[in-house]
């Protein structure tokens, strides 16, 4: 019985011993391993991802599990990213056997991230920027003061990167899923879904640690007007939407540079891309898809809509990777047909086949591009060119690029005109070498346009305070005192401006050149004198304009076939071209002296305006002629108006000065005539309606005619018009008129004159009256003297000369405006 007392005695002892050890204990892992826990495991955490520390409320932390809120992450003391709750499963490590961690499960939900954009680069407040250029590795603590974490499981819920930007606050929601099981031999998974401006991006994939075998599906939908707020200096200039969905598969390894075995397809069900006028797209019903195998691609179904149709036939290349080089040869073919395409009136179909190679140094952070294109024959419009070659090459290098391109067309025709060229050479590089502005030329040989041709054309392309400047000059053999530059300009702002130059100048003391040699249709006349021709050209906003000026100075033209000369020719005429052809009032003509025949104008002056592309207005037209002067009222030409009716007034008119280039005769004496002739502007040319010139009434003058004579030489002596014209040439040989009168009408290509003078001879004329023959004949015995008498004259002035001119110069104009 002593015995057993004293046992009792005893194990109430241990049971007592061994529950205050046990409540140790508990007070322990209650109390004490949470606070030992919280001390070690979240500095651990955060010195194993770099970070500066962890704060948090640890709202539960066990064993194996832990629940925190309102986590912050600490980077250099600046808090950038917040959680709102971190779920943790875990399993510590068997001391001393085991250092790892194991994370079996870690469920993020209100994971924040804040950044901010400045100078169009992304930061992360606190975050260095070489953590996210790559730069440098993260901060790691020593291997005794953090432990390793394996990580199984990750679940990111109501994920959000929040960018601070001038114009206001982006948001980017996404979520992630991401499975790591601990056994190789089953895959580890990732999902993620990324919303943004209402587009979708999904992700889904696998990758089987043991064979490294992996596929990744894609699927997603992206409109460009969603994205709009943030480049908001796009609008208007660029839209896209695309639907797409796709995988790929391969096998990749720890160890491999790169995946093998590769093998996918991605699928735009919808696909449109546009900017500046230019536009992509697919067919209807036919996708878009890009093929993967190996790593060879192949792009099919894209099309171009805009501002043409054409299809790429082949859009294809070659990925290779060695000694951290990358290198992609590539091959572009594009078709425009002229089935689909009727605006560009092409001939025929047009084939762009582009070969190309690309490559990228990643130790030299270097990139180059070289390759050249060739062209089908090119017939467009009323435009042909033969094969055409572009050659290109081009380097990227600490963020600088260089590039040069050389493009040659053999030959081009421009075919309903008749202009052709030789050989086109264009050359360019970019950006421009220090202090030489020079970035290329352009050269055009043998010009030949209709009968005259230009041995060459010659620009130097130049970039000067933000301007693409062209310099050009003409080499031509026809004329060389002629001077010709022609300058353009393209400003590239954000409101670009295109100007074009050209002038050309002949100077006063260059020789005599026919006209006949710029064209056969222009006649044989002879040309001299100093002429300057500066044309502008302008674009802007989408708007365009046009304007030339001419100077001509002491021109002279001299046609001996024709019987043409002209001296001191002058004028100033400014004319717009674009929108429309036109002309300011009072543009200037003037020729010192015309001569025409016998027909001798002088100091003709002109003043006239063009209106709307077509109506040509005569304001002022004013000669010297035989003494007097001619004028006309305002006159206006439409070439929608067959016939134009105009007056020619003329005062003090010299009548011996008009008889004699008229041809009627030689005459002496005084006089003057006033009157008008009315004039018709047709198709046929000039042409005169009865018109009439006449002396001043109650005056007396005396006017002596001579050489009348020969005028008889065709009539026989016997009849009597013989005698009529005879007894009025005789009397006009010294007559004493009281009024004369010239009519004036044209009839075909001749200019009929019908003069009437009333008055009588100054002397007995040797007539006599014939009985016989009712008239007054010739007499060597008897005299008759005349009290009164009424003479006519009728004379023709051939027009033909001028009515052919006319002609010549209609069909030129009219070929030149085909």
């Amino acid at each position: 019985m002593k015995l057993g007392f004293k046992f009792l005695k005893r194990r109430s002892f241990w049971t007592h011993t061994a529950v205050a050890v046990i409540a140790v204990l508990v007070f322990g892992v209650v109390e004490l391993l949470p606070a030992a826990l919280g001390n070690r495991f979240l500095p651990a955490l955060a010195a194993s991802f770099g970070l500066h520390g962890i704060d948090a409320d640890i709202r539960k932390l066990g064993i194996n599990g832990a629940e925190l809120s309102r986590t912050r992450l600490n980077f250099d003391g600046k808090r950038s990213v917040s959680i709102n709750s971190v779920k943790l499963e875990y399993r510590l490590p068997l001391w001393p056997f085991e250092r790892g961690i194991t994370v079996k499960s870690a469920e993020i939900s209100g994971f924040r991230i804040n950044a901010v954009e400045k100078d169009g680069k992304l930061v992360i407040p606190g975050i260095p920027e070489e953590w996210l250029t790559g730069q440098k590795k993260k901060r790691t603590a020593s291997s005794g003061a953090a432990p390793m974490f394996k990580i199984q499981r990750v679940v990111l819920r109501d994920c959000l990167i929040r960018i601070e930007r001038e114009d206001g606050i982006l948001e980017i929601p996404f979520a992630v899923r991401f499975n790591m099981p601990e056994e190789s031999s089953s895959p580890m998974r990732l999902r993620a879904e990324v919303k943004f401006f209402g587009d979708n991006l999904e992700i889904s994939a696998w990758w089987q640690r043991d064979s490294g075998e992996f596929e990744t599906a894609l699927n997603g939908r992206v409109r460009s007007a969603n994205y709009l707020r943030l480049a908001p200096q796009l609008r208007g200039k660029f839209s896209g939407v695309g639907e797409f969905s796709g995988n790929l598969r391969g096998v990749y390894k720890p160890g491999m540079k790169l995946p093998e075995k590769l093998d996918g397809l991605l699928t735009f069900q919808r696909f449109r891309f546009a900017a500046a006028g230019v536009q992509c797209g697919t067919e209807p019903d036919q996708p878009l898809t890009l093929k993967i195998n190996g790593y060879d691609f192949a792009l099919d179904g894209l099309t171009l809509t805009k501002p043409f149709h054409a299809g790429f036939e082949q859009i294809a290349g070659t990925a290779v990777y060695e000694n951290d080089k990358v290198t992609i040869p590539h091959n572009l073919n594009l078709r425009i047909a002229a089935a689909t395409n009727p605006q560009l009136k092409l001939a025929q179909d047009i084939t762009l086949a582009l070969a190309g190679i690309f490559d990228w140094d990643a130790q030299r952070k270097t990139s180059s591009i070289s390759g050249r294109c060739t062209s089908s024959v090119l017939a467009v419009a009323k435009i042909r060119t033969d094969d055409a070659l572009l050659t290109y090459d081009g380097i990227l290098k600490d963020g600088l690029p260089a590039a040069n391109f050389h493009l040659t067309i053999p030959s081009a025709t421009l075919v309903e005109t008749g202009l052709k060229t030789g050989n086109i050479r264009l050359n360019g590089r970019w950006p421009r070498v220090a202090d030489r502005p020079e970035i290329g030329k352009l050269k055009i040989d043998d010009v030949v346009f209709r009968d005259y041709r230009i041995d060459g054309l010659a620009w130097d392309i130049l970039f000067e305070d933000g301007k693409v400047l062209m310099n050009g000059t003409v080499d031509q053999k026809i004329l060389p005192e002629v001077v010709c530059t022609n300058n353009l300009s393209v400003s590239l702002g954000s409101a670009p401006v295109a100007e074009a130059a050209i002038k050309l100048v002949l100077p006063e003391n260059t020789a005599p050149f026919s006209l006949h040699r710029f064209n056969k249709k222009l006649p044989e006349l002879l040309f001299s004198g100093g002429i300057e021709l500066n044309g502008l050209w302008q674009w802007q906003s989408g708007k365009q304009q046009c304007a030339a000026k001419l100077m001509l100075r002491n021109g002279r033209l001299d046609g001996e076939e024709m019987e043409i000369h002209a001296e001191g020719i002058d004028a100033d005429i400014d004319v717009s071209l674009i929108p429309e052809v036109g002309t300011p009032p009072l543009q200037h003509f003037g020729c010192r002296k015309f001569a025409f025949k016998a027909l001798i104008f002088e100091d003709i002056a002109a003043r006239f305006q063009l209106e709307h592309g077509k109506e040509f207005l005569l304001e002022e037209f004013s000669s010297r002629w035989c003494g007097g002067n001619i004028f006309t009222q305002s006159l206006r030409f439409n070439p929608e108006v067959s016939e134009t009716k105009a007056v020619i007034y003329c005062n003090d008119i010299k009548l011996a000065e008009l008889l004699a280039q008229t041809g009627i005769a030689k005459a002496e004496g005084g006089g003057k005539l006033h009157g008008k002739l009315p004039l018709r502007f047709g198709p046929a040319g000039i042409s005169f309606d009865a018109g009439f010139l006449y002396s001043a009434p109650g005056e007396t003058r005396n006017i002596k005619l001579s050489g009348l004579q020969k005028k008889l030489q065709d009539i026989p002596p016997e009849t009597a018009q013989f005698a009529q014209l005879d007894l009025a040439y005789e009397a006009l040989k010294d007559f004493d008129y009281e009024w004369i009168k010239l009519d004036f009408a044209s009839s075909g290509e001749y200019l009929n004159i019908n003069s009437q003078f009333n008055g009588r001879p100054k002397n007995p004329l040797p007539f006599e009256f014939d009985q016989k023959r009712g008239g007054f004949v010739r007499s060597e015995q008897q005299t008759a003297r005349f009290q009164g008498i009424k003479l006519d004259l009728n004379s023709s002035f051939p027009l033909n000369t001028l009515v052919d001119l006319n002609k010549k110069f209609k069909n030129l104009f009219k070929r030149g405006a085909q």
